[in-house]
């Protein structure tokens, strides 16, 4: 039975969310942290990722993105029963604002205490247009610090494609399919 488009919200839901998560690794380091680390101008910047379109100023750490999260996409659509011809545009928005004052644990109840970092905020804002001009979108918010580790971190190596092998992170891909896996039949009601 072919899935319907209100599915693409969750489809938004589950990319952002994704995003997020602690398990993004790219190289052994935590994604968000990466891509502020390489485009921050010290105001808050946004990195906007097209899942659909390649651009041609795009480095490799977008094409990553772009690759895995449009895959995902992809695979989503799939397990749906929508046509990838539904999906006109989508992209996946990072915005980075900073984060005063920086505290560990900004909205618990347990202590606090000062980072002897700068933190930002960043959220993740996933835009899915469909071919009948309805937008579908879905934002999550977390904060993370620049990360400045040379890249492959610990026991990480990168291969040529960018995947990653040994040490105890996962490729980005594995990890975001494992999540999906996880959530798709809750999300589809089976």
């Amino acid at each position: 039975m072919p899935g319907t488009r209100r599915s693409l919200i969750d489809a938004a839901r589950g990319l952002t969310g994704s995003f997020s998560s602690r398990n993004n690794d790219y190289r052994g380091a935590w994604l968000p942290g990466v891509l502020l680390q390489r485009f921050l101008d010290g105001s808050g910047a946004a990195v906007v990722v097209d899942l659909v379109q390649h651009s041609d100023g795009d480095d490799h750490l977008t094409d990553t993105i772009r690759a895995t999260y449009g895959e995902l996409l992809r695979s989503v659509l799939a397990r749906t029963g929508l046509a990838e011809d539904v999906v006109a545009t989508a992209s996946i928005t990072i915005d980075f604002r900073p984060r005063e004052p920086n505290w560990t644990r900004e909205d618990w109840l347990s202590p606090r205490a000062v980072l002897d970092r700068p933190t930002w905020w960043f959220e993740a804002i996933v835009r899915i247009e469909d071919d009948r001009g309805h937008v579908h979108t879905a934002a999550d918010r977390n904060w993370c610090w620049p990360e400045t580790r040379r890249l492959p971190i610990g026991q990480s190596t990168s291969m040529p494609d960018g995947r990653l092998s040994g040490g105890i992170a996962t490729t980005l891909s594995d990890a975001v399919h494992r999540r999906f896996r996880q959530l798709a039949p809750r999300r589809l009601g089976r």
